[in-house]
């Protein structure tokens, strides 16, 4: 007598191959994501070398004074120091410590000539240009906030040379992402009436 096929668990071991063969794709396309939320041209714990390689040589680099320095000895920092690069075409600020980059800083303003403000994404698609709802909406929940107060009566929509800022955090695995916004309007070239309104990005730092 033969024996008939076990349809049954051969229908369960297709079903069992499907639902692996589904994770594994969602895993790689979740993997696939990931990579594209992040949009900077570099990444920190790089090398000067490694940054240079992707940005071109530094329009300004330099470390912050101590006592005794000359204008010599600031503008020639040594690898082992803490030293701050600008990178005007990309508007990129970048510090290194020990010659790794610890600190990314993206102004959404800078007087400098020639310094351009960063114009693609960041994270999660967030760009400079984006509302302080929009970035909060596409970074989610933050992790923390930390708010400078307004005095009683003030109206926070009177521009002022020094404004209260605030200052959204998101953890993130790799990276931790700084937002910095006006709790109050500011006022930032009197000559050439130009002001900032409340809540306007101020910058956004990556650091680990």
């Amino acid at each position: 007598m033969k024996r008939r096929p076990n349809i049954i668990n051969g229908c369960r071991w297709s079903l069992l191959q499907l639902v692996v063969m589904s994770l594994l794709l969602s895993a790689l396309s979740c993997e696939k994501i990931a990579v594209r939320q992040y949009g900077l041209p570099i990444t920190l714990g790089s090398t000067s070398y490694e940054v240079r390689k992707a940005l071109g040589g530094p329009t300004e680099r330099y470390r912050s004074p101590v006592a005794g320095d000359t204008a010599e000895t600031i503008r020639n920092p040594g690898k082992d120091e803490k030293v701050i690069e600008w990178y005007y075409p990309f508007g990129i600020v970048a510090v290194f410590d020990r010659d790794r980059l610890t600190v990314i800083t993206l102004h959404t303003y800078s007087d400098y000539q020639g310094f351009l403000v960063y114009s693609r994404a960041i994270v999660n698609d967030v760009r400079l240009t984006d509302s302080k709802q929009t970035i909060v909406s596409k970074l989610g929940k933050p992790t923390k906030i930390e708010s400078d107060g307004l005095e009683s009566g003030t109206d926070p929509n009177v521009p002022v040379v020094w404004p209260k800022e605030s200052r959204y955090y998101w953890r993130f695995k790799d990276y931790l992402v700084e937002a910095t916004f006006l709790n109050q309007a500011q006022s930032v070239n009197e000559k050439e009436k130009l002001t900032f309104p409340k809540d306007k990005l101020i910058s956004i730092t990556l650091t680990k």
